[in-house]
């Protein structure tokens, strides 16, 4: 039969079709971008290798409306989405150990797109949504938190497997009930999410610059009863650096403003490096205006100098721990295991 042949019993053989399944993909991709706020920008990726779709977060910034019309601001955060759609979504009770049952549904998912956003990285999040057609409703899960935090520790053999079943917890909804503010309690999270690799590379630079200034800190430089000027001039270098350090950390765009509902550790270790700078001011005056001291307050400025350096540089320590604190908790939320932030919430 030529190409020109008509198949016997095909009257549409020449027409331009698609089939069901590619009405329902469209379907869910079309749901699941009108799922978010409008100013949020939600784009569709053309070459579709495992990713669907592209989320960037917005902001607004009331101090820059323009006559009365509100303006919206983006900082560069971004995630992807892989949408799922079903007409038969399957639900059952997920046992959690020592915690209570948890509601989940379920979809039964290709090993290798798994296997894809495990080569991507904990840095860029992948999203799951999966959508459940004959309800209007959609379920998510952050497949990156899935994997390494679920699966990896549950179901070491799953990469061996053709496929994976899935278990999204049915409180992870896109749609609302009612309740005061549950769709901005979902939102804030994908917004989380979004700003991820700025947190990690915050992170990575706290870690650094933590190690830097144990390097660099003083050594004693007492000679006899009286501090060197050779240790005063060690003690202003090692200001300096610690001043620029953590004025690079607070330049990162990952710290909340006050009114900001966020993790709240973040608060607090923005409250620190406050406190630190500040520190680091004010010695750096005195130790400026060390000649106009009188010559017997020149040790215990030394001395303040030394147990406060070393206090600052442990309060900095602490905030070093923010990334381990993040890999052990920030991303267990909204998974299928015990979620420290919904299961304990008081």
């Amino acid at each position: 039969m030529t190409m020109e042949e008509r198949p016997p019993g095909d009257p549409d053989w020449d027409k331009k079709l698609q089939d069901e399944n590619q009405v329902k993909g469209r379907y869910g991709e079309l749901l699941a971008a009108f799922a978010f706020p409008p100013h949020w920008v939600v784009r569709p990726i053309p070459d579709d290798y495992g990713l669907d779709l592209e989320l960037e977060v917005f902001y607004e910034v009331s101090a820059r409306a323009k006559n009365g019309v509100r303006r919206y601001q983006t900082r560069g955060e971004h995630l992807y989405l892989q949408v799922k759609t079903t007409d038969n979504l399957e639900t059952l009770e997920l046992p959690r150990g020592d915690s209570s049952d948890l509601p989940v549904a379920t979809f039964q998912m290709s090993t290798t797109d798994l296997k894809l956003v495990d080569r991507m990285g904990a840095s860029v999040p992948v999203v799951l949504l999966l959508v459940d057609r004959s309800k209007n409703e959609i379920y998510y899960v952050c497949l990156t938190d899935y994997v390494s935090h679920y699966l990896d520790g549950e179901k070491t053999k799953w990469r061996e497997q053709k496929s994976v079943k899935i278990y999204v917890p049915r409180r992870n909804q896109l749609t609302t009930s009612g309740k005061e503010n549950e769709l901005e309690e979902h939102w804030n999270y994908f917004s989380r999410l979004a700003r991820r690799s700025k947190l990690f590379s915050a992170f990575n630079l706290i870690h650094h610059y933590k190690e830097e200034l144990r390097n660099a800190f003083p050594q004693s430089g007492f000679d006899g009863p009286e501090p060197s000027e050779k240790y005063f001039e060690a003690a202003i270098a090692f200001i300096g650096r610690f001043s620029s350090y953590v004025e690079e950390i607070r330049r990162q765009d990952v710290w909340p403003v006050p009114e900001d509902r966020d993790w709240k550790i973040l608060h607090t270790a923005t409250s620190d490096l406050d406190d630190i700078y500040q520190w680091c001011q004010d010695m750096d005056h005195r130790l400026a205006t060390r000649s106009q001291t009188d010559e017997g307050l020149r040790t215990e400025l030394a001395e303040l100098f030394d147990r406060k350096a070393d206090w600052e540089l442990r309060r900095l320590g602490t905030i070093d721990l923010l990334g381990r604190d993040y890999q052990a908790l920030g991303r267990m939320e909204r998974l299928p295991r015990t979620d420290p932030f919904l299961d304990f919430a008081t």
